[in-house]
């Protein structure tokens, strides 16, 4: 009889050679076990976004935008009123005397306009520049010229938006009545003088420092060239409008004045929407300004 050979292990050395097979299986099995639970709780319960997830479907992400707090430019050019062009303008024609200027306060006319006048140039606001470009109203610059020199690129920025035209305020401001035709005409004279090199246009209207004029003022003034005087019926500081005659009310013709002073955005705006306020259009004082020809002085007073 033929015995059949088998290869048998011993339970001792089989026992060693399992022992491994076992514990190598049992890591694979607890690795991809712990790797299912970390992607579970990574993945967070049905419908769950993990913070830092980006969602392709929302499309591209965008920061929110901050609004623009008072005292900023933003704040004031979302606050500038918008007007309808100006009416076409209806020019009116100023009386005079032989040998003196013109001098008003205000236009006389029906039109809807009004008209905005800035004064000196003693302080250069940062954002005079921009708020007058975004308004695209017309300004009228009086200026003084000491407040001028070295200063003609940031003024000549104002004049090359379009909208603003330069006058003559004198060259140091003093009070023209009482220093008599000598002071004014040395003082009217030597600012055209200076506004024509500077900005190459020779004024043809000025404003009296002060508001303050004689007829010596006005032959001064006649003798220098310049047809028209202004004073004004509202003024505006610190962003609040004053006014000479109906409070809260702009008529129709009047010139507002204002000055460049630390608060001139605030007087800009305040300016503006008063004449929003009032149902008018500001216009070009040229563009309604003409100057009639000489009538004669009244005789003198006799003489008691």
């Amino acid at each position: 009889m033929t015995d059949t050979i088998r290869s048998v292990i011993p339970p001792a050395r089989r026992s060693a050679v399992l022992r491994p097979v076992v514990a190598m299986v049992f890591a694979v099995v607890t690795t991809v076990l712990a790797a299912a639970c970390t992607s579970s709780e990574q993945a967070g319960p049905p419908g769950s976004k993990r913070v830092g997830d980006s969602d392709a479907s929302a499309g591209p992400q965008t920061m929110p935008t901050r609004a623009p707090k008072p005292g900023e430019l933003e704040w004031y050019l979302a606050k500038l009123p918008r007007f309808d062009p100006p009416p076409a303008p209806e020019p009116v024609w100023l009386s005079r005397y032989e040998g003196q200027a013109a001098f008003v306060a205000a236009i006389p006319t029906s039109q809807p306009v009004a008209f905005l006048t800035i004064d000196d140039g003693a302080v250069r606001h940062p954002m005079a520049l921009d708020l007058i470009a975004a308004a695209q109203v017309p300004v009228t610059l009086f200026l003084t010229t000491n407040y001028v020199t070295g200063n003609e690129a940031w003024f000549g920025a104002l004049r090359d938006t379009g909208y603003v035209t330069i006058h003559n305020h004198t060259v140091s401001h003093p009070n023209l009545r009482t220093g008599g035709y000598g002071v004014a005409r040395e003082q009217l004279c030597a600012a055209n003088d200076r506004l024509a090199a500077a900005f190459g246009q020779r004024p043809e209207f000025f404003r009296p420092p002060y508001g303050e004029y004689d007829h010596t003022t006005l032959e001064a003034a006649w003798a220098c060239g310049l047809k028209a005087g202004f004073n004004w019926r509202e003024t505006v500081d610190a962003g609040t409008v004053y006014y000479q005659r109906d409070h809260g009310r702009i008529h129709a013709g009047d010139i507002i004045l204002m000055h460049f002073r630390p608060a001139f955005p605030d007087d800009f705006l305040a300016a503006l929407q008063a004449i929003k306020d009032s149902g008018l259009i500001p216009a070009r004082l040229e563009d309604y300004v003409r100057v009639g020809e000489g009538i004669p002085l009244p005789p003198p007073d006799p003489q008691p």
